[in-house]
């Protein structure tokens, strides 16, 4: 009986020092997963790095062989080139409001950020003297993170508004540069996610690659909302359904590739590139018979089997230069 005796006492006493270490884990205090920690990481890298400007945190975060990908500034690839990148900006903007993070997808070793900067044009800028301007920029990034440190980049902003704001390239009528109204949050079930990237794949697949308008109804809700800084006017089911058929008619050779799809909880995220044969003209240009190459990126929530909201970060710039409605941005049309 001494010996069952002295067995309930130790029992009793690995159970009042282990319950409490269970419980724990259980209500959320154990050790972060592994998105938790990149989102952390990737947190530092736009709080400490864009918005203080602090140079360290980059060499502190970054692997040694970082590599970039934008191609707004196809220059900058590497880390030392990428931190004088951030410095040219913070030494010509004054933050005026701390970056905003407006979303975070994390998927495995990557994270994808949907972001807005708004800043005051205070110093030299590529050519262009102060403004005093206050400028919003909106833009999504896609990170790879490899043993703790964010080792690759693919960025992708809203280049054309920014220039717009500065004065370099005209308005074209456009007067807000943000992600617009958001949807009202509704309570929805829980995700599966390869059922959403599915959907997301469809739409790729059925609607811009093979061309298919009547795909639309499927896989977007009634009560759709887009957020396209670019094309701001396109808000709801209705207008993109003509905003796709006005560019399946002027391309109707359209192929999109998707390079990468992130996704997490209802939302995914997708960075792709587009090419397409100009044999109508777009934005009222003149056809060019050239092919046209556009890379961007977007994330969309799903909901029901059903996208019913995206945002959008797309090189539009690119796409106007390259036929010929815009200029390139050499030094001297920035004076």
């Amino acid at each position: 009986m001494r010996r069952f005796a002295q067995f309930d006492g130790f029992l009793i006493l690995v159970m009042t020092f282990a319950l409490p270490a269970v419980l724990m884990v259980g209500c959320g205090g154990g050790k972060m997963t592994q998105e938790e920690e990149n989102k952390a990481i990737v947190r530092q890298f736009w709080h400490e790095g864009w918005e203080q400007g602090n140079q360290a945190v980059f060499d502190e975060i970054c692997a040694i062989d970082f590599v970039n990908h934008d191609p707004n500034v196809p220059e900058v690839i590497d880390l030392e080139s990428y931190k004088q990148h951030v410095a040219l900006h913070v030494s010509a903007f004054r933050a005026d409001k701390a970056v905003e993070i407006d979303e975070m997808v994390a998927q495995g070793d990557e994270v994808a950020v949907r972001w807005t900067w708004r800043a005051t044009h205070e110093g030299a800028y590529m050519g262009i003297p102060p403004s005093g301007s206050q400028l919003t920029l909106t833009g999504m990034a896609f990170h790879r993170l490899a043993e703790g440190k964010v080792a690759e980049n693919w960025h992708q902003c809203d280049a054309l508004g920014f220039m717009q704001q500065l004065g370099v390239v005209p308005s074209m009528g456009r007067e807000d540069f943000t992600w617009g109204q958001l949807m009202e949050p509704v309570a929805t079930a829980p995700s599966d996610l390869e059922a959403n990237e599915a959907v997301y794949i469809r739409e790729a697949e059925e609607l811009w690659n093979e061309g298919n308008l009547d795909a639309l109804d499927d896989i977007f809700s009634v009560g759709f909302v887009n957020h396209d800084p670019a094309w701001p006017t396109v808000t709801d089911r209705e207008s993109f359904r003509g905003w796709a058929a006005g560019w399946l008619e002027a391309a109707p050779d359209m192929e999109i590739v998707i390079e990468d799809i992130v996704a997490q909880r209802d939302k995914v995220a997708g960075r792709w590139t587009c090419r397409w044969t100009d044999v109508a003209g777009i934005a009222g240009s003149q056809p060019t018979g050239k092919r046209i190459e556009v890379t961007g990126m977007d994330i969309c929530r799903i909901a029901d089997g059903k996208i019913v909201e995206r945002w959008w970060a797309k090189d539009v710039l690119s796409a106007l230069q390259q036929l010929g409605v815009v200029a390139p941005l050499t030094e001297e049309s920035k004076e």
